[in-house]
């Protein structure tokens, strides 16, 4: 378990098809170097279903989302 530290940021992905798959593994290793170049802790929030590989391929703190049957969009959750 990784420990968050201060200060911290976090980026949600919401349903957004754009922050969903590949791309939120692109946007999480971009998330990745800022906080090594930063030395702000930075935290994923993506989508369920994408939160397995995130975690087998980055090294970021990673936070879940519920899950809610919802459309792709500004929300919070996992498309069904």
């Amino acid at each position: 378990m990784t420990k968050i530290k201060t200060p911290t940021t976090i980026l949600n992905f919401k349903t957004y098809l754009k922050s969903s798959g590949e791309n939120a593994l692109k946007l999480t290793k971009i998330l990745e170097n800022v906080a090594k170049e930063s030395r702000i802790t930075m935290v994923a929030a993506p989508q369920t279903a994408d939160i397995y590989r995130i975690n087998n391929e980055t090294n970021i703190p990673i936070l879940a989302q519920h899950n809610d049957p919802i459309n792709p969009g500004g929300h919070t959750g996992v498309t069904f």
